[in-house]
């Protein structure tokens, strides 16, 4: 399909759209990648060894037009158990090849050559390595994994013309790798449904963020230095900060105090947003003063790209209502966001669970992911979302603002932070 506007993978699509149920932040620290990847590894070869036609990281690709856009979702299945060839059609008849008065005879094994064409997939796999019982994984964990392995069914079935498909969702606890393997059977309505509405959930909300981007790039690609003129040494600064970002190089530089680091550093830095050279901008300090600098000298640039939007002659309404200038967000620290850490009134409810238990559980983390979709399109909404305006929103939505804030930093133009989140974001 020509002219793709948004291409994702599959496991970004079950990220985004395939989680549900309540907020869980996991102490025990889960398996490495090289972990992960090793214990896939070591089934695959398991699964090759018991079936032949066993194809492990079979990739494959969709394409599909929903709200208007074109669009492409992709990945590799961990796992497919294709359906044995008949000797029938393992060879193909022979075909002649002339070569002046010679004619030389070629087997074309189709099983090789032409497999995908000719076998059928009788069941799919997806592979999770956990440190802990599956019993023990929460609904948001399986959700998503859920999800995305029905995501993968359809791509499977839909490609293969196939009524209905076999999904296995296979744990492998580490680190003696014991296997648990549930099994599902969905037809392609079903699957259908589903996948159509997770990407129409994804496509919209990525069509709003691009559509900013977009207005935001024409904006600071037409930048002005916001005062009437360079102090000395800051117009060096500020092309050797461009510079450095556009050839993708790290600078270190010491300056006195009332140069203008601040503006130094994020004019550049939104100049090169506008000329596509980075996608974000995260700016770390230590210290209070340092955000407070950082909001002063956003809201001087979000007054010049205001007054470029107003005063423009071809502008259209729909487009430049979507960009309200550089969206920044603000992460403070857990302690002082998180409503239960805060000691909130009536933060905490009880609940019982399946064998009558009770327990205290914090209800801004109950059915966290259900209510999430509609916290993000109100927060993104926001110029300057700073701590006050997110607790309200967090408020309104009943969800943890600290946790909202950690997942709305993929979307922001302009995350400040403390300089210990790059170490640990957990804080």
């Amino acid at each position: 399909m020509s002219d793709v506007a948004f291409s994702f993978s599959v496991k970004e699509l079950a990220d985004f759209s395939g989680r549900s149920g309540d907020l869980e932040l996991v102490s025990v620290a889960g398996p490495t990648a090289q972990e992960g990847i090793q214990g896939h590894q070591r089934w695959q070869a398991k699964q090759k060894t018991k079936e032949s036609n066993y194809q492990a990281e079979y990739s494959i690709e969709h394409f599909g037009s929903q709200l208007g856009y074109n669009y492409r979702v992709g990945g590799r299945v961990d796992g497919v158990l294709f359906s044995p060839v008949s000797d029938c059609e393992n060879e193909e008849d022979v075909e002649g090849e002339h070569s002046g008065n010679e004619v030389v005879k070629t087997i074309v094994s189709k099983a090789i050559a032409e497999k995908n064409e000719t076998q059928r997939p009788i069941w799919i796999e997806e592979i999770k390595t956990t440190y802990v019982e599956v019993e023990q994984l929460t609904e948001a964990i399986i959700s998503i994994q859920l999800a995305q392995l029905k995501y993968y069914g359809f791509l499977i079935a839909n490609k293969f013309e196939l009524p209905e498909i076999e999904l296995r969702l296979v744990w492998i606890r580490l680190p003696r790798e014991r296997e648990t393997i549930k099994s599902y059977r969905f037809n392609i309505d079903e699957l259908t449904s589903f996948f159509e509405r997770g990407v129409q959930r994804y496509l919209s909300w990525l069509v709003k963020v691009e559509e900013h981007r977009l207005n935001l790039r024409k904006s600071c690609s037409e930048l002005m230095f916001p005062f009437s003129g360079f102090r000395e040494n800051q117009r060096a600064l500020c092309a050797e900060v461009f510079r450095r970002i556009r050839s993708e190089q790290s600078l270190v530089f010491e300056a006195p105090t009332g140069i203008g680091k601040t503006i130094s550093v994020l004019f550049p830095a939104f100049k090169s947003y506008g000329e596509g050279f980075v996608d974000q901008v995260i700016f770390a300090t230590a210290k209070q003063s340092g955000r407070v600098a950082v909001s002063e000298t956003c809201d001087l640039l979000n007054q010049q790209i205001g007054l470029e939007l107003s005063s423009s002659k071809h502008r259209d309404s729909e487009n430049n209502a979507s960009c309200k200038g550089i969206k920044s967000l603000s992460i403070s620290a857990k302690d002082s966001t998180c409503f239960c850490a805060m000691n909130a009134k009536n933060s905490m409810v009880q609940v019982t669970d399946e064998e009558g238990r009770t327990r205290e559980v914090c209800k801004y983390k109950r059915g966290f992911y259900d209510r999430l979709p509609d916290a993000l399109n109100t927060s993104f909404d926001e110029t300057n979302l700073d701590k006050s305006r997110l607790l309200e929103i967090a408020e309104d939505f009943q969800l943890c603002p600290f946790s909202l804030s950690l997942i709305l930093t993929k979307w922001f133009d302009l995350v400040v932070l403390d300089v210990n989140y790059i170490f640990d974001p957990l804080i």
